[in-house]
């Protein structure tokens, strides 16, 4: 998922020029964002990552109103969002779970490699789908947009 670029896209850093600051973990905490992650989830690991975006700011407006039109195509087509949701669930599950996480002195067999082909194959009806999900042509935001 490149741009024409071929550097990366991303939903919270675009490339405009922006200068970004990082919070102090004592501002942070007075802002209650450590609260508020946690009201949000209950997985740590999104806890983190909700904190490390909270915590890095900027004053563009530009990034703002990237972001915001991003927010806006989520929050205005629950359908895409729903699908979005599970297929970065099941993306994060080949991540997490594959069976390319396996130690390499471990011996592959047939069944490894028979195991391994339907694993990449699922990979790629995600990924199609998740392209199919982003062509609904409601989308707005340039974000999304370029994602697609």
């Amino acid at each position: 998922m490149m741009n024409s670029n071929n550097k990366g896209i991303s939903l919270l850093y675009p490339e405009f020029p922006s200068d970004y600051k990082t919070a102090s973990e004592t501002a942070m905490h007075d802002l209650g964002v450590d609260a508020l992650s946690v009201k949000v989830t209950d997985d740590v690991k999104e806890q983190q990552m909700i904190m490390r975006v909270l915590g890095k700011m900027t004053s563009s407006s530009e990034v703002a109103s990237y972001r915001q039109d991003i927010f806006d195509d989520v929050l205005n087509l629950p359908s895409m969002r729903d699908k979005l949701l599970e297929l970065l669930n099941r993306i994060d599950y080949f991540r997490d779970y594959g069976t390319w996480r396996k130690s390499a002195e471990e011996k592959p067999g047939l069944w490894d490699l028979l195991h391994r082909l339907e694993e990449l194959d699922s990979y790629i009806k995600c990924i199609e789908s998740l392209r199919e999900c982003l062509s609904d042509s409601n989308i707005r935001s340039k974000g999304l947009n370029d994602l697609k």
